[in-house]
């Protein structure tokens, strides 16, 4: 996925102060006598004032990294045939759902972020909410029909759609019954 244009120059941007800031900062220090401790710490707070300000800038990218790195080393994830994946036009994702850990690992693997159909009553859970606003989730429930509506705009707007046909996380590990409409 890639990024918009005026935040890669903004990242490249705060990187090139940084630099420029590690070379002042101790050429200051030893132009006006000050302690060179001194002079490292306000380089470290300068450095993580940058690495702030671009976390901030990118924080999904940073997220999604670090996400990966964590499913990697715990779970020993392994990709493979992504290159069949379309990249453009419409997509809808169609998964099963052994674990809570499914949704994540497409968000955190797939090229690009896709909206998520979920259970509204699972979307008003506490421990959920974070993860549902992170991966753009979009609440359904079987008497409302707008949720299925917004999520029917997404795919005709080609961005990819990820749907558990099972409607719930698999109790035995193996695929359950699948119901029918879009994950009930």
């Amino acid at each position: 996925r890639s990024l918009p244009p005026h935040v890669v120059k903004a990242a490249g941007l705060f990187c090139s102060l940084a630099v420029i800031a590690g070379l002042a900062i101790p050429l200051a220090g030893f132009a006006f006598h000050i302690h060179p401790s001194a002079s490292i710490q306000l380089l470290a707070a300068s450095g993580l004032g940058v690495s702030l300000f671009l976390f901030w800038l990118i924080p999904e990218t940073f997220l999604q990294t670090v996400l990966r790195f964590v499913l990697r080393l715990l779970f020993r994830v392994e990709i493979r045939g992504l290159e069949n994946l379309p990249t453009q036009g419409r997509r809808l994702i169609v998964a099963n759902h052994p674990s809570w850990l499914d949704g994540i690992l497409l968000a955190a693997f797939l090229p690009e972020k896709p909206v998520f159909a979920i259970q509204a009553r699972l979307a008003r859970l506490p421990w959920i909410k974070p993860f549902a606003k992170w991966m753009e989730a979009r609440p359904l429930n079987p008497l409302e029909p707008h949720g299925l509506k917004s999520l029917c705009a997404c795919v005709e707007q080609n961005q990819p759609v990820a749907i558990f046909p099972e409607g719930r996380v698999s109790t035995t590990g193996y695929l359950m019954k699948i119901y029918e409409g879009a994950a009930f």
